[in-house]
């Protein structure tokens, strides 16, 4: 292939020079594009390489659907004046262009990690979410249906950790007092241990009466499950396990009815009858004078 006379020395020292690393620097509208473009040709038709071996990344898609294009015109113009020996290796360069991985960076790494990612344990079924509006959209649903929304999420945390200042307020105490709060603490904590499994048998004896009319048939074991995987948490401190056994229950049903409104209804049922029924324990426990 001949040097291309419309290029400098500069370019043509970057299309036709072998065995070394080149780096060009140049500004936008230089004719990078058709350096490289340029530099392909003379691999494949001085070096006989073939297209589908070459590595050739760009940062956009366009701007490899671009290059692509200019080689197919490179490569048409050639394939009428060369010798028929060569033509053949250029056409079949046409072939080969549809699997050549000119490409721009993402989609290079993308195919990467699908072919090998098994390698380092990674699903080979993952996406790329391109779109930071769809990552957005797909949290605040998440989100909704815990009956969280954007406008309420963050106004929510700041009342909540303000409440847990108001209520702690006279809990910092000097280091003599620390002593006392501790063993008080500790007493509290073993008259609730000896009530939590009391409370516990009350939720599995009164479970079927209970949730009778809310819970169908083929229900009833699953969401026992749920609530059961939570005994082992205090319940008179029962705002965040209430809060959790809402999304489990929230997730079985969204999972099983495929309806988001429906299964946010159907967990503040359960979850509501199910405070319910702790606020009566623990009242009738209180008129006992346990």
């Amino acid at each position: 292939m001949k040097k291309d006379k419309s290029l400098n020395d500069e370019q043509n020292l970057a299309v036709y020079s072998r065995g070394s690393s080149i780096l060009v620097s140049a500004p936008a509208g230089s004719g990078k594009t058709k350096i490289l473009v340029n530099r392909m040709m003379s691999l494949i038709e001085d070096d006989h390489v073939s297209v589908d071996s070459l590595l050739v990344l760009t940062f956009t898609k366009a701007a490899a659907l671009e290059m692509k294009q200019r080689l197919v015109e490179s490569l048409n113009k050639r394939i009428h004046i060369v010798d028929d020996s060569l033509k053949v290796h250029l056409e079949k360069q046409k072939i080969l262009l549809n699997d050549a991985y000119i490409t721009n960076f993402h989609s290079f790494c993308s195919d990467l990690l699908s072919q090998y990612g098994y390698t380092i344990h990674l699903d080979s079924k993952f996406e790329i979410l391109e779109n930071p509006t769809l990552i957005k959209e797909n949290i605040l649903k998440e989100l909704d249906l815990y009956n969280i929304n954007e406008a309420t999420l963050f106004p929510e945390l700041e009342h909540q950790l303000s409440y847990i200042k108001y209520e702690n307020r006279n809990l910092v105490n000097p280091v003599t007092d620390f002593t006392k709060y501790e063993e008080e603490s500790a007493s509290n904590k073993q008259d609730i241990g000896v009530k939590q499994p009391e409370l516990e048998q009350y939720i599995l004896d009164n479970f079927d009466d209970q949730f009778k009319d809310i819970i169908g048939e083929e229900d009833v074991r699953e969401v026992l499950n749920i609530i059961k995987e939570h005994f082992t948490v205090d319940w008179y401190k029962r705002n965040p396990i209430l809060s959790k056994i809402n999304m489990s229950i929230t997730g079985y049903y969204l999972k099983k009815c495929q309806s988001r409104d429906t299964a946010k209804q159907k967990a503040e049922q359960i979850v509501t009858l199910l405070n319910q029924m702790v606020e009566d324990f623990i009242t009738a426990t209180d008129e006992r004078g346990e």
